[in-house]
């Protein structure tokens, strides 16, 4: 069963929504995935180095050098709060980010951890740990703000400090309204997308 949840806040965030695999999800969401996963997890994670993907429809005002700027602001801002969390940074996932771009666009059609076509997102993940996804949407092109949003939702902030992690795919789509979607899909760092 696919939970989702709308977390409104100061006209920043406009929703929020959290996702794990293998297993019960607890609070926002649950979800199946990761092909030979194992565990449960309640949260997400993201990646540094290579550029991050942006998916954007022509008609929308933000520049998309813009949205990768944002997308390098947020990677930073998860990787300070998981080395104050003791962790390890996040690695950016080739797949994992291709994937993570498919996603945002596909929430502006349907804000769920469920794809388009009904199938759970998770599901198309491929490695030997749990997955988690981490989605919002917003009116603001702000890296930082997102991270904040999703460290004080305890589901989102959970995903984001999960030790089994070590990558994570980042993806932003903004729509021709302005409105804004920001995914975080996390796993390992040979984790792969089938689909």
């Amino acid at each position: 069963m696919n939970i989702q949840h709308l977390f409104c806040t100061a006209a920043l965030i406009t929703a929020l929504s959290a996702c794990s695999s293998l297993g019960v999800g607890v609070g926002i969401g649950t979800g199946f995935g990761g092909h030979g996963g194992i565990g449960v997890s309640l949260g997400g994670n993201i990646p540094l180095d290579k550029s991050p993907k942006v998916s954007s429809n022509q008609g929308v005002t933000i520049p998309q050098t813009r949205l990768q700027q944002e997308l390098n602001i947020e990677l930073n801002e998860l990787n300070q709060y998981r080395t104050q969390q003791g962790l390890q940074a996040l690695v950016r996932n080739e797949s994992l980010d291709a994937y993570a771009a498919v996603r945002a666009a596909e929430l502006a059609q349907n804000f769920s951890h469920t794809r388009p076509n009904g199938k759970n997102a998770l599901s198309y993940v491929r490695n030997f740990v749990e997955t988690a996804e981490n989605i919002a949407q917003n009116n603001a092109a702000d890296g930082k703000a997102i991270i904040e949003q999703w460290k004080n939702s305890p589901e989102h902030a959970k995903n984001m400090a999960n030790p089994v992690f070590r990558a994570v795919g980042l993806g932003v789509y903004a729509d021709a309204s302005g409105k804004i979607y920001w995914v975080q899909v996390f796993g390992e760092e040979h984790s792969f997308v089938r689909y």
